[in-house]
């Protein structure tokens, strides 16, 4: 499964690299920027609703 709340958190709130953000999640740079995307292309932002689980988060990316 990948980490998609926590790159979120560390690009959104943390305001890290991707770079780092690859690094420190040991995923690929790419992944994390197709991540970013998707969120943006869903309209999320932080803080993300209670409610919306990691099986909902999935599903909307």
């Amino acid at each position: 499964m990948r980490k998609s709340r926590d790159i979120l958190r560390l690009a959104w709130s943390c305001n890290q690299s991707r770079q780092t953000i690859a690094t420190s999640c040991g995923i690929g740079k790419t992944t994390v920027t197709d991540i970013l995307y998707r969120a943006s292309s869903a309209k999320l932002s932080l803080p993300l609703p209670f409610a919306l689980d990691d099986v909902g988060l999935e599903a909307l990316l």
